[in-house]
């Protein structure tokens, strides 16, 4: 009787060992799939940037793993690097003297154009595959370029077909281009930058501009100067329909709809 429970026993120890070693392999198998798993999905990235002599570097970074590519060295016709730009085969490095240094990468090639435009303060590839077109920003305008011929497409210049100076630039689509200038508009252009989208004042708006960064500088600091400030009321109220102050009549007459959407 005795040898039969150590044998029961014995059977049940077995069956708990066994039990337990197919746990452990089943998460031991699992651990190596996700493993495996997250090494497939990995992202591979790559970085390229410029040295203060204008050497530029490209480092490889996937996973946990960061290696050091390609180096190429500086151009003697560039000055300080300002920006750069990478897409495909194609490496563009703009200076702080308006010099511009298309590198072709598969044929290790590099032509440098010289725009006398000054600093060189943004550029950018147009958006979808297979688009070169390249977007460049200096002081007094812009530029597009087309990568592939090394060749200029369109330009704008301060003074000459716009009266106004640009703050910031980029694409909009694939084919035209988005700029917000010193005016307090955001225009979008066609990549010839012959025409934009009118300011707020010159359209002819059926009902009032609801959004106060909508109106033209000068109307929205006249309606921020009331919400801040009302000295001549004891109540503050939206209603500065009856207040007389010293303001064109066109400014005026933006000021009062936009209060009242406010307030809805």
């Amino acid at each position: 009787m005795a040898a039969r429970e150590a044998i029961a026993r014995q059977t049940v120890s077995d069956a708990e060992q066994s039990s337990v070693e197919s746990s452990v392999i089943s998460l031991l198998q699992d651990a190596e799939s996700k493993s495996e798993t997250s090494q497939a999905i990995s992202a591979r990235e790559h970085f390229v940037f410029t040295d203060t002599d204008g050497q530029v570097y490209h480092i490889t970074v996937e996973g946990n793993t960061v290696k050091d590519g390609a180096r190429i060295p500086p151009d003697g016709s560039m000055g300080s690097i300002a920006c750069i730009a990478w897409k495909g085969d194609t490496l563009v490095l703009g200076d702080v003297d308006g010099n511009l240094n298309f590198w072709d990468l598969k044929a290790r090639l590099s032509r440098g154009i010289p725009t006398h435009r000054g600093w060189v303060k943004k550029i950018r590839f147009a958006p979808g595959k297979g688009n070169q077109k390249l977007l460049v920003m200096y002081t007094d305008g812009a530029e597009v370029w087309d990568t592939k011929e090394v060749q200029m497409v369109s330009s704008m210049r301060i003074g000459r077909n716009v009266n106004y100076r640009i703050l910031d630039i980029d694409w909009c689509t694939s084919d035209k281009v988005v700029l917000a200038s010193d005016d307090g508009c955001i225009r979008v252009l066609e990549m010839a930058m012959k025409s934009a989208s009118y300011r707020m004042d010159e359209q002819d708006l059926t009902d009032p501009v609801w959004c106060p960064y909508l109106l033209v500088p000068r109307a929205a600091l006249t309606l921020k100067s009331f919400l801040l400030l009302q000295p001549w009321s004891g109540t503050f109220t939206m209603d500065i329909t009856q207040v007389d102050y010293n303001e064109k009549n066109e400014i005026k007459g933006l000021i009062p709809g936009a209060a009242q959407l406010l307030v809805k």
